[in-house]
Parts: structure tokens; sequence; C-alpha cells
């Protein structure tokens, strides 16, 4: 059994895989001696029982062809690979991206993508398509991928930068993976775009690399590998077994991880703008609706006016909603901070408080949070 991978969720694919042999084998899996990925054309010839690879190019779908094993696909980048193929959902992804934006009051879209490549079109056609259903337009700017052009190490960053410039603030952009993601928030900061206030970004794949150290840190849509390996592995044994497959696996994406690129909402008026940027800056602090007007030269019926107007919402809502993905984010990295902590770094103050807002807003409660997570 030989397997090849190359793509930034391939340590999650990895395990799903060895998981499945450990359960169903005994299967001898062969890989490179540097490392997991093994190019697939140094497998002519090769007597093994079948083969788990990521076919990405028309030639290394010409050469799967050719191997006389099962061969089980883990990319869409294409269309049809004429292999049976284990892949996330791409269409889901981009809807995902798609609500989160939606969420956070944008209505104003981009999305950053690779010519040719499957996986981008569909990612790209789940997000527009939700978008049309509340009339709203995506600006799109393509790019050829890297893996099929004659100088891979070559960027567009001038096209980049000026799709960039000539769009209308805020605006909230969805990209093909997180590298791409990571080039607009490069771009972003050569040319002075505030981020996530003017554009808010989305990338897929959640390569804890690219997400934390980018500046600010990435939102990303992470994909199910786990699952993906246990299937592709699963459906091996299967094809190994003497079995047939009649249509592609198509695996349904995770959670969106989000951080500093999409924590934002949406405003045009520059009063409730500013309402906003005080209450993510002071969302842990025992701070009220009274604070917040003191604060800003507006009377009270006015700033909840602006909110109704714009976001239609309340700002006691709209408050309380900073604060509970506060505490998804405390929960998600701190899994054994206790409760009242929790609270008391989110705004809360106290448990009880904390578990009465977040069953209200999240429909179950900080702990069955947490052990969703599992």
């Amino acid at each position: 059994m030989a397997y090849q991978l190359g793509a930034p969720h391939q340590e999650r694919i990895t395990h799903g895989i060895f998981r499945y042999a450990e359960e169903h084998g005994p299967w001898e899996i062969v890989s490179s001696p540097e490392g997991s990925a093994l190019a697939l054309e140094g497998l002519s010839g090769w007597g093994g029982d079948g083969i788990i690879a990521m076919l990405e190019t028309r030639e290394q779908m010409k050469l799967a062809g050719k191997l006389d094993c099962p061969i089980v696909n883990l990319t869409n980048s294409r269309k049809s690979s004429g292999v049976p193929t284990v892949a996330s959902d791409q269409r889901a992804i981009g809807q995902i991206a798609a609500e989160h934006f939606l969420e956070r009051n944008f209505r104003r879209f981009g999305f950053y993508g690779l010519k040719e490549v499957w996986y981008s079109k569909e990612r790209f056609m789940g997000f527009r398509n939700r978008l049309l259903r509340e009339g709203c337009s995506v600006s799109v700017h393509e790019t050829e991928s890297s893996l099929l052009s004659d100088e891979p190490w070559k960027q567009d960053r001038r096209q980049l930068d000026e799709w960039l410039a000539g769009l209308s603030y805020p605006t909230a952009i969805f990209t093909a993976h997180d590298y791409r993601a990571r080039m607009v928030l490069e771009s972003c900061l050569d040319l002075g775009i505030s981020v996530p206030d003017q554009v808010a970004v989305i990338g897929v794949d959640d390569d804890p690399i690219v997400c934390d150290f980018s500046r600010p840190s990435l939102t990303s849509i992470r994909q199910d590998g786990e699952t993906v390996g246990r299937k592709a592995a699963e459906l091996l044994d299967h094809l190994l077994s003497g079995g047939s497959v009649e249509e592609d696996i198509l695996v349904a994406p995770g959670e969106l991880v989000e951080r500093d690129s999409t924590r934002v909402t949406a405003a045009e008026n520059p009063a409730l703008r500013q309402c906003l940027d005080l209450m993510e800056a002071h969302h842990a602090e025992l701070i009220d609706i009274a604070w917040l007007v003191s604060q800003l030269n507006i009377s009270r019926r006015q700033l909840e006016k602006l909110f109704r107007n714009e976001l239609d919402k309340t700002p006691n809502v709209v408050l309380s909603e900073i604060r509970v993905e506060r505490a998804k984010i405390l929960l998600r990295d701190n899994p054994d901070m206790i409760l009242r902590e929790v609270a008391a770094g989110s705004g809360f103050s106290e448990s009880r408080r904390l578990n009465l807002v977040f069953q209200r807003f999240m429909g179950m409660t900080p702990r069955q949070y947490l052990q969703q997570m599992d």
C-alpha cells in the first residue's frame, strides 16, 4: 500500500488513513524515505496492491491510469480525474464563508481564486450562490495556480494590489486557500488597507503556521481531513475486495476557526464604527450601553437607531454576541479553564450569566460546546 499527499491538511488526512489501517489491517504502508510524500512517478513497476494519492495535474491523472492497481484520489483539483475520489465538499466550504461574512453585516464581497483549478471554482460557486440569495454580487480576481505555472515562484502581486485598491470598503474577501489569503493580508498591509475594518479575509485549510503567524491572524475554514483519510482508506479497501464506486465521495467541511482577520462587524456609519470598536476593545470589562453613550457624542436613542437601521440589532445584542465569541475562543484555546475565569475574560459578571447568554446564542452550554469539539 502506498500513499502520496501534498495538501496543507495532509497531516489530518494521514491520521485518518493510518487509523483505518490500524483498525482493519494489517496493511503495509509505503512512503518516501525522506517523509510521507511519495512521487507518483516513482511507482511505475511497483508491486504493491493499492495507492492513495493527490492527483493535481493532467499528467498525474494520465500516469495514474497506467498503474496496474486500484487508486483513490484525494483532491478535486480537476472536474473529473477518472479515478475514484474522496474529497471535501467544496461548495459547502464557500457557503460557510458567505454565512460568516453575512453574520458580520458585510454587503460587499470579493473572491481571490485560481484559474483552471476545480476546487477553487467550486468554492467560488458555493460562496457566490449563497450571496446571490441575499441580492449580493461578488468581485472576482483569479490567477494561475503556481502548480500549473511555468514560473511557480512568480506571484501576481501587482495585479492583486490593483484589484484590492479598486474595491469599495468595507469588503469581505474569500480566498481559494490560506496561502492566497496571506497574500491578501500582505497586500493590504503594503497598501495601507485596514484589516478587518476595511477588508475582512477568510482562507481555507486552517494551516496553523499560516493562520497564527499572519498579521493579523487569519480566519480559516478547516477541512475534515481525518474523515477524508478514513473514507479514502475505506474506499481503497473496498476496491481491493473487488468492489466498485459510482461517484465521488464528498465529505462535509469542518468548522470555521475565527481569528482577527474577520473579528469585526461591518459598518458604514462612522459613529457606529466607533461604537463597535469600543465594544471590541472593552468587551471584557463590565461596560454597558450607558458607558458607550458617555464615550460618544451621541444620545442613547440615536445610537439604538443606528444599530437598528444598519445592523437590525440592538446594541445589547451586539455586545452579547462579541462576548460570546470571546468566550468561545477562550474555551477552544484553554479547555481546562474554569467557567468563572472564562466569564471574567469575556465580560460576563459571573459564570451563571455566561451560561445563560451562551445558551441563548449558541443553543448549548459552554460545557456542551467543549464536548462538541472533542
